[in-house]
């Protein structure tokens, strides 16, 4: 199976002396369903946003969506970016837009068609209320 993130001997940091993550190892594969846990401070919103190129690998390595995230161009960053989907614990959404139109926000920054946006936007609902269920 394919792997979407690979880490090795990851470090991640705000600044180089507040190293938050040190050297994890980790993948994860097309399919997979991961939780991330830990307390408070642990490190967990760090790693996410890592893989959405927030935050670059202070040491290691880092690939997502066979992208190598220390080296990553703004228009590479740009598209992955349209390739993965983070849901933050305060969601970020837009309060006078409706669901639709929050899923929307970033396929619409894509080059499909608006109807490829809006039958995109019906499967990323329909896999995340499925996800919901479990």
């Amino acid at each position: 199976m394919q792997e979407i993130i690979s880490a090795r001997n990851l470090s991640l940091a705000y600044e180089r002396n507040e190293v938050v993550i040190n050297s994890v190892n980790l993948d994860i594969y097309a399919n997979d369903f991961v939780f991330i846990t830990g307390k408070s401070g642990s490190g967990k919103s760090t790693l996410l946003k890592s893989f959405y190129g927030e935050i670059s690998p202070l040491a290691g390595e880092l690939n997502v969506c066979m992208t190598q995230m220390d080296d990553i161009d703004d228009k590479r960053l740009c598209e992955l970016r349209q390739r993965v989907g983070i849901i933050f614990q305060n969601y970020r959404l837009i309060n006078e837009w409706n669901v639709e139109k929050n899923v929307m926000l970033p396929v619409a920054n894509s080059k499909e068609s608006p109807w490829q946006e809006h039958s995109r936007t019906i499967q990323i609902c329909s896999y995340a209320t499925s996800q919901r269920e479990i």
